[in-house]
């Protein structure tokens, strides 16, 4: 190779040799065994950033002039690897653990053991102007796949079944450690909105078991999804809640120094864990991983004789399924009582009725991966209470209970009440929740004029949150809050709020002088963006042609892509396909420009126009998501047989699986738009709408 150039791969450098032709030829050490998925090998023009830990050599490697940008994760490796041999009881095997940041040409990070690969967006923080929000994202990728050095490459999966065994495991101990090190971050309410978009998707027919039966490599493509990744981490909560965590940690060590530089199953991590406990963990996990789905808990109350009665049964939650199989789980429930206490339970296949001291209402806790539904009085109860449960409780309300209305198992009504109780709402996680429906019911209106009263709607319920918080950090403010101010102010500007709007172009307009503060800029780009005229339009695709750093780049192509005025959005289109991005970021732009540019239809129609020249920029695997990301927007059945149709046309077998997914979830929409519709139009009428 040529001498100015460096070269990573697992293993240490073991010697460098000079060649007559001014060449260099590099030998690395003899790696410990390991699969062939995680052989690395790279090479190019870079800087790095080294330091150690215990005498581990540790490296960032970054294209050139960007070292300086990867000191929070260096901070960040050093943290979680000290606490990860601990914790694990097995010390990290490699001499080195190096991380290599690439420009562009791959999308994520990949666990390669001593060469973790990331997209540079994922790694790299600039210390003068990045959020709160691009930390913490570095920091649980980089805890992600560091703990793949133990859960994955320490101990392999023995095949593509036991996936979960690698990612679920991961993603568990990021936002386990991100607690440990941030506690402020609350990452497990994040978690829990992460856990309610997998239920979503685990309630409808499309869904498959954790460990799913992988006949073939392609398949096995299929399973990185929600259901993998988060709902093995949901259940690895509750199980290491069950099990105790020093006994879970003691099972973890056991099964990771039984089966160290080898393959493992789900099956070995059961024996381990029921030897460390004493109990039959197999009996408990098995339906959480082999079975699809998840349960609802149905909770009533009655009162007898000065003592309350709680009576708590499940079935299995399905959206749009009615054909399902009917299942069962053994789900560990804690229900709240007024004044703090907790009272838990193991819900089985049959009622369980918890005797209480006295008639206090209860409620569920708000952890666990189930739905839960209140008879009607009890629903009612807590509705007039939402402002005093706890911010996990109130999260799991508003989440449940729009699940309920998306399987018609309670009126749009019931929900609308708890939406308009959110403006009294000041924390991130519950009014994450609330954006995230508002989202799905606006779709549900086809009329611009529905649409347009439907925003005037959200604008009343989400600006006093705002006002509340303000534009500006308050001193000692909560730490969640830079985020939630982001989330109002995109929020509301998109829907048209003109006090937004103009604060946003205000900001924009000093920009050059004075910089928006990085907690809100992505955000207020994406406002400007959206009700931008020409002129706008060419300075923010100045700014994103001038940008290097990445928060940056991905920053500017939001605001454009967020256009709506006709000829703008069209302009954008087409310089993707002429070559503006680099391939990978211009699928991405062109597959979501119809959620983020209000044109779903257009969007659409101009893909299906060019779709050899978008597949010829996404690469084979990503070929599978370009139309079904597209379709997403979509409230109306025949898309979805049209992507179907259209997918079966142009990819071949193993594309159809994503296509299947997104169709089924435009057949959702189309069945909530049928039952509800009416309802959600008189609700905006009412209102001052259409």
């Amino acid at each position: 190779m040529a001498e100015p150039l460096t070269v990573v791969s697992n293993m240490p450098v073991a010697r460098v040799t000079p060649r007559p032709d001014g060449r260099k030829e590099v030998s690395f050490a003899r790696s410990v065994p390991m699969p062939t998925y995680l052989v690395a090998l790279f090479i190019g023009e870079l800087d790095v950033l080294q330091d150690e830990l215990d005498g581990i050599a540790l490296a960032i490697y970054t294209v050139r002039g960007k070292a300086a940008h990867a000191q929070f994760a260096m901070q960040a490796t050093k943290d979680i690897l000290r606490h990860f041999n601990d914790y694990f009881g097995e010390r990290y095997l490699l001499p080195k653990l190096d991380q290599v940041a690439l420009p562009g040409g791959f999308g994520g990070a990949m666990e390669n053991w001593g060469a973790i690969l990331y997209n540079e967006s994922l790694l790299l923080v600039d210390p003068q102007a990045s959020s709160l929000r691009q930390q913490q994202r570095v920091f649980g990728i980089v805890a992600h796949e560091i703990a793949h050095q133990w859960f994955g490459n320490l101990v392999t999966m023995a095949w593509w079944d036991n996936l979960w065994l690698n990612e679920g495991f991961a993603t568990w101990m990021a936002t386990r450690t991100a607690e440990r090190f941030h506690p402020q971050w609350r990452s497990r309410l994040r978690a829990a909105l992460n856990a309610s978009e997998a239920m979503a998707e685990d309630a409808r027919r499309t869904t498959h078991p954790v460990q799913t039966p992988v006949h073939d490599d392609a398949r096995a493509f299929d399973l990185f999804d929600a259901i993998t990744y988060t709902k093995g981490e949901a259940f690895l909560h509750m199980l290491e809640a069950y099990l105790g965590e020093g006994v879970f940690r003691d099972g973890v060590r056991r099964y990771l120094r039984a089966h160290r530089l080898s393959n493992a199953t789900t099956a070995d991590l059961w024996h381990h864990l029921a030897e460390a406990s004493g109990r039959d963990v197999r009996a408990f996990a098995a339906p959480w991983v082999e079975q699809p789905g998840l349960p609802r808990v149905d909770v009533s109350q009655r009162c007898e004789d000065g003592r309350g009665v709680a009576r708590l049964e499940q079935r299995r939650f399905t959206l749009n399924d009615p054909q399902a199989a009917p299942l069962a789980w053994p789900v560990p429930v804690t229900l709240l009582l007024d004044g703090g206490e907790r009272r838990r339970a193991l819900l089985g296949a049959s009622p369980i009725e918890l005797r209480l001291d006295d008639c206090r209402p209860v409620h569920v806790a708000g952890e666990g991966y189930f739905r839960v539904r209140y008879d009607g009085a009890t629903a009612q109860r807590l509705a007039r209470q939402f402002a005093r449960l706890g911010v996990a409780e109130r999260q799991r309300l508003l989440g449940d209970t729009f699940a309920l209305v998306q399987a018609g198992e309670t009126d749009l009504a019931d929900y609308l009440r708890l939406l308009e109780a959110t403006a009294g709402e000041s924390d991130r996680f519950v009014l994450a929740q609330a954006i995230e429906s508002f989202a799905f019911l606006r779709n549900l209106l086809d009329a611009p004029r529905e649409r347009a009263a439907f925003d005037d709607r959200l604008v009343r319920i989400l600006r006093p949150p705002l006002a509340r918080i303000g534009w500006s950090a308050q001193p000692g403010e909560d730490s969640e809050w830079p985020t939630l101010r982001a989330a109002l102010i995109r929020a509301l500007g998109l829907a048209g709020d003109p006090e937004v709007v103009r604060e946003a172009r205000a900001l924009f307009a000093a920009h050059a002088t004075q910089p928006i503060k990085p907690a809100i800029r992505g955000a207020v780009l994406d406002v400007v963006g959206r009700h931008a005229d020409a002129a706008t339009f060419e300075r923010l695709l100045g700014l994103l042609r001038g940008a290097t750093a990445v928060e940056h780049r991905w920053e500017f192509q939001s605001a454009l892509r967020h256009a709506t005025d006709p000829a703008l959005r069209l302009r954008w289109w087409n310089l993707l396909l002429e070559g503006e991005l680099p391939p990978g970021e211009a699928t991405y732009n062109l597959q979501f420009a119809g959620a983020s540019s209000d044109s779903a239809e257009e969007a659409w129609q101009f893909l299906l126009a060019n779709l050899a020249r978008v597949y010829a920029k996404a690469s084979p695997r990503g070929r599978s998501y370009v139309l079904p990301e597209a379709a997403s927007a979509f409230s109306d059945a025949s898309r979805a047989d049209e992507l179907i149709r259209l997918t079966r046309q142009h990819l071949d077998a193993g594309a159809l699986y994503q296509a299947e997914k997104a169709a089924d979830a435009i057949r959702l929409a189309a069945a909530v738009k049928a039952r509800q519709g009416k309802a959600l139009r008189d609700w905006v009428a009412a209102r001052g709408g259409a």
